[in-house]
């Protein structure tokens, strides 16, 4: 599967009182700098790993495939709370340095950006630390 070339990036923003009161996402696990801005981005690949975020307890600062695993998501579109630099993932051609944390069905974790429609490193999307 490649990643798609037209960028979907909307930038949205959106009050988290106004998501969590829609009933889209729980976001009891994003980190309190950023719980007012969300942003929606599409993820091209299936079968994605999801780690959890702080376990060990260095995947916070650093997140990668070393942090154990929450579960898998498909294709679609999600909210991205933030970003973060971490373990180098290449796949399909693609390499990114950088995490996106994701709120999914199965919980909240982090996503290598290679995964996430778009460059490397997400523009306007800020750092979880």
């Amino acid at each position: 599967m490649k990643r798609h070339t037209i960028g979907r990036r909307t930038g949205l923003r959106m009050a988290a009182a106004g998501v969590a009161a829609a009933g889209a996402v729980a976001l009891s696990g994003a980190p309190a700098a950023h719980a007012q801005d969300i942003y929606l981005e599409h993820v091209w690949a299936n079968g994605v790993n999801v780690h959890m975020q702080a376990n060990p307890q260095s995947c916070e600062a650093s997140p990668g495939t070393y942090c154990a695993l929450l579960g898998q998501i498909n294709a679609g579109d999600y909210y991205i709370l933030c970003q973060q630099y971490g373990e180098s993932v290449t796949y399909d051609g693609y390499q990114s340095n950088y995490w996106a944390m994701v709120t999914s069905s199965i919980g909240t974790g982090y996503i290598s950006n290679v995964f996430i429609t778009g460059p490397a490193k997400l523009p306007g999307v800020p750092s979880c630390v």
